[in-house]
């Protein structure tokens, strides 16, 4: 009976598309997420560090706080936005070296 339920399962796996491999694959796309959300932060919070002088100056004229957190902020998807195109591309060449040396 074991047996004719694992190979039911196995075969409901198969048909919605599930691999162990895409389990994994699905975890290292995750993990690398986090990763590079980590060092956006990081490279973020660097540039602030070192725009103290500036943001202290801007707040003294008169910007209020959401005004500097904009600025910060938009800097922020700006990288974010830039790395997500250079993936973007990557991946395009990717594929498009891939299907010219006949891979799948």
């Amino acid at each position: 009976m074991s047996d004719e339920r694992s190979e039911q399962i196995t075969t409901t796996e198969a048909r919605a598309g599930y691999t162990p491999h895409m389990t994994r694959y699905v975890l290292g796309v995750g993990l690398a997420l986090v990763i590079v959300g980590l060092g956006i932060a990081g490279v973020v919070a660097l540039s602030v560090s070192l725009r103290t002088g500036e943001i202290g100056i801007r707040m003294s004229l008169g910007a209020d706080g959401s005004r500097v957190q904009r600025m910060v902020l938009g800097e922020g998807w700006v990288w974010l936005a830039g790395g997500l195109l250079l993936g973007i591309a990557c991946r395009v060449r990717e594929t498009v070296y891939r299907r010219l040396l006949g891979h799948r």
